[in-house]
Formats: structure tokens, sequence, C-alpha cells
């Protein structure tokens, strides 16, 4: 399903539009260099369990991101 679906909403999913801001995104650039952004984890998974964090994904009941790790 992509962003610009227009069944989304029946899947329970949202989405917006947004306009790139590179003054912001260096903003952005220079928090995450200082540490000071913070990134929920919901979950991390190895390489061969990419299934598994899909799944998880797919489920719609994570709170944070997955990262899949060499």
């Amino acid at each position: 399903m992509s962003v610009a679906d227009p069944t989304v909403d029946e899947h329970g999913g949202q989405w917006i539009w947004v306009r790139p801001n590179g003054a912001k995104l260096a903003e952005l650039a220079r928090l995450a260099d200082r540490g000071a952004l913070a990134v929920e984890v919901a979950g991390t998974f190895p390489l061969e369990e990419t299934g598994a964090a899909f799944d998880a994904s797919r489920g719609g009941h994570t709170r944070g991101k997955l990262v899949i790790t060499p």
C-alpha cells in the first residue's frame, strides 16, 4: 500500500504531504550529530528475521521503529 493509495484510510493508515525544508533538515542533522534526538525503538531483529520484523510492522501495533541489524 502506498501513501498515495486512496484506500489507506480503510486499512487504518494515515498520510500527509510535506515539502522539504533545507534549513529545518540541516537543524535536524545538527541535533542528530549532538545526540540530541531520541528515537523510540520497538524492536531489533537480525537480518535473517526480517520477515518477523515485517510481520510486526504489518500488525500496526508497534510504537517506535523496528531495527534490522546485520
